[in-house]
């Protein structure tokens, strides 16, 4: 599965290259935290090279890949293009 990060950085085109091994770690929401006018707190996937974030899986396609993402604990970087700002993942 072949997936678009979201929440990039222009340090990540830098720190990932493709062939990359990257950590995929779990947010679990904070349900009793204040969010105000942004909405619900949601729980995500962050992506990490090391101990530097480079992304995050899109809630959209966490939420709907939630079983095939259940026990996933890393992922190749495919391909990086820092000048249309795309940054791919392999599961």
């Amino acid at each position: 599965m072949e997936i678009k990060l979201a929440s990039l950085s222009p340090l990540s085109y830098e720190f990932a290259k493709a062939g990359d091994t990257v950590l995929l770690r779990r947010k679990i929401a904070n349900k009793k935290e204040y969010r105000g006018s942004i909405g619900a707190a949601v729980d995500s996937i962050l992506v990490f090279r090391g101990q530097t974030k480079i992304g995050m899986i899109p809630i959209a396609v966490s939420e709907s890949s939630a079983a095939y993402l259940a026990d996933k604990a890393s992922a190749k970087v495919t391909k990086v293009d820092a000048s249309k700002k795309t940054l791919l993942i392999e599961v």
